[in-house]
């Protein structure tokens, strides 16, 4: 089952680049418009989420790039 997704991934790649891109770019809209204006009301565990949550935007993009161009 595993080596099917990974393969219908692989064969169609472009499409699947454009849908990782596009998935990470509405998330990215959704995060800044949501972001609270002060930092100053962030705590360790808001912090961690902060910065999980940019860095699945950026292997999304990344992800996506690297199918394309595949």
């Amino acid at each position: 089952m595993k080596e099917k997704l990974i393969d219908i991934v692989y064969n169609n790649g472009t499409l699947f680049g454009v849908l990782f891109i596009s998935l990470s770019t509405i998330i990215m809209i959704k995060k800044i418009k949501s972001e609270k204006k002060s930092f100053d009301e962030h705590n360790v565990a808001s912090w961690e989420a902060y910065v999980n949550g940019w860095a699945l935007i950026v292997i999304l993009f990344i992800f996506g790039i690297i199918l394309i161009l595949k």
